[in-house]
């Protein structure tokens, strides 16, 4: 059986070159899917940086993770097809096995740096991408630590492009001569 990540890997490599035209976006949120489910929005910065914060709810355990990323994008096929790494930092809450004097299970708070590195295409308003993301922590359930994830986003603001009057266009090329 194939993994999910790996049909979608194909799909974005088939489908980018359908998508050259697309156009860049400054802000787009949306859900994240995985090794957990979570909230991710994304703010480009300046050129081709972001700074990416995500929720995420581990679906095997008790934990909740929360990262801000700061990351380079790198076209790959045009404006809509891009290939990203980044870093930031991280700050979990894993309930853990223990219980207080009350019977609860006491919480634990631990923290690290994370790193990113995964792909996107932008189709319309609508930012896919898939991504891995290892975690190294201090006081958590494990120092070393991956996730793997697809982020559907959609794009809340796009970057406007600058229309040239019809004109200035025409004159900024160069002359042809015929002779000389």
């Amino acid at each position: 059986m194939r993994h999910p990540l790996h049909s979608l890997l194909l799909a974005i490599v088939l489908l980018a070159p359908a998508c050259l035209l697309a156009q860049h976006y400054i802000t787009a949120a949306g859900l994240r899917v995985g090794s957990g489910i979570g909230a991710t929005v994304q703010q480009r910065i300046v050129g081709s940086f972001t700074v990416e914060g995500m929720v995420q709810q581990s679906l095997g355990s008790q934990q909740t993770v929360v990262t801000a990323l700061f990351q380079k994008h790198q076209r790959l096929a045009g404006k809509a097809f891009n290939l990203y790494l980044g870093a930031g930092p991280h700050l979990g809450f894993w309930k853990t096995n223990l219980q207080n004097e009350s019977g609860e299970r006491i919480t634990q708070r631990y923290a690290g740096i994370s790193a990113i590195a995964g792909i996107e295409l932008t189709l319309g308003r609508t930012l896919l991408s898939a991504d891995f993301k290892p975690m190294l922590s201090k006081g958590g359930p494990a120092w070393l630590d991956a996730q793997t994830g697809i982020s559907v986003r959609y794009v809340l603001f796009k970057e406007l492009r600058k229309k040239q009057p019809r004109r200035a266009a025409q004159e900024k090329r160069p002359k042809r001569k015929l002779f000389g």
